[in-house]
């Protein structure tokens, strides 16, 4: 019982010891990932003003442009948002992994992916080819630009860590899912 107790004060005071300092955190979250948070939560209010205002008739048939306006903006405009604004939190926080010029490069990949998501929004409303294109090239452009690079830092990182092969993993099915995308918008 008293060997136990030891323990897990050894472990407790271990994880105090190696615990990060306060800045840490908010030095990273200041950085790069609140723009990805704040525009992914301004398309989730249009998308749920969208909803409240067409309502039932958005889903009533695949030609209106609506449902793959709304569809969009959930997954590029609220999901992938978010979750590469988490990247940009916990890469460097827990792994240590740092992107170069983290501002700017953060910068001009919610730019890219804002100013695409738009562009696609207006080829849908229109039905305008060159609405879809410059959002294929925008998106795409992003979506690799990011990818590239987070492969490049954890592949060539000092940790081999499994969670590390996981971030690899899922990234390779981000590019494979643009390369699909840019052959839909482009063919």
């Amino acid at each position: 019982m008293n060997d136990e107790t030891d323990h897990l004060t050894q472990s407790d005071s271990q994880y105090t010891i190696n615990a990060l300092s306060a800045d840490v955190p908010l030095r990273s979250f200041s950085c790069a990932a609140h723009g990805f948070f704040l525009i992914a939560s301004v398309f989730g209010l249009l998308t749920a003003c969208l909803i409240i205002y067409f309502g039932n008739t958005l889903y009533i048939s695949q030609i209106q442009p609506f449902a793959p306006i709304l569809t969009h903006l959930i997954t590029l405009g609220v999901i992938t948002m978010s979750l590469i604004g988490v990247l940009f939190y916990i890469l460097p926080i827990e792994f240590g992994i740092e992107y170069p010029k983290i501002r700017y490069f953060a910068l001009w990949i919610r730019a890219l992916l804002t100013i695409g998501l738009i562009s696609l929004c207006y080829g849908f409303v229109l039905d305008s080819y060159i609405g879809f294109v410059i959002s294929g090239i925008l998106l795409a452009t992003a979506l690799i630009l990011f990818a590239a690079v987070t492969i490049y830092k954890v592949y060539f990182h000092d940790k081999s860590d499994a969670i590390l092969w996981l971030f690899r993993f899922a990234l390779y099915g981000l590019v494979i899912t643009v390369i699909f995308g840019a052959k839909l918008v482009f063919s």
